[in-house]
């Protein structure tokens, strides 16, 4: 069930399933379809609303990485790369935007590849002590306020 209200400000423009499933293939994972069918419209995009809690704590999504290798605030691609290496990010552990304080959001394919739980992840703790938020991108879109 997809959210009418959900709004979204910035998105990049528009790219195919193809090119997900490409960047896809390069980070050895396969994107679920909800979040797909978001990120064909909305990659690089701010929602709103874009609170969600982790564990009695509010948090904001700040950015769905985009797919444009040009895009501000880097691609999906290049910042898993680098962020991996500093962070200490396990490779079935994908991050696929932030918070503005640096916080990532992931998918956790290391238990399920074919329906990645949704993680968060602290930069500034050890092993980033990463907290489940949600079972699939479309709950996690639903608990946006």
């Amino acid at each position: 069930m997809a959210r009418k209200d959900l709004q979204w400000e910035f998105s990049s423009d528009p790219i195919t399933e193809g090119d997900i499933q490409a960047v896809g293939e390069k980070l050895g994972v396969i994107f679920p379809k909800d979040y797909v069918q978001t990120a064909k419209k909305h990659h690089g995009g701010y929602p709103e609303p874009n609170r969600f809690m982790v564990e009695g704590v509010e948090r904001v999504l700040g950015v769905l990485y985009s797919f444009d290798p040009e895009h501000e605030d880097g691609d999906l691609l290049t910042n898993n790369e680098d962020y991996r290496d500093e962070h200490g990010i396990p490779k079935q552990v994908v991050i696929f935007g932030e918070d503005p304080a640096g916080n990532f959001l992931c998918f956790d394919f290391r238990k399920d590849p074919k329906q990645p739980s949704i993680i968060f992840w602290n930069h500034e703790r050890e092993g980033g002590d990463p907290k489940v938020v949600t079972h699939t991108f479309e709950d996690f879109l639903l608990m946006l306020h």
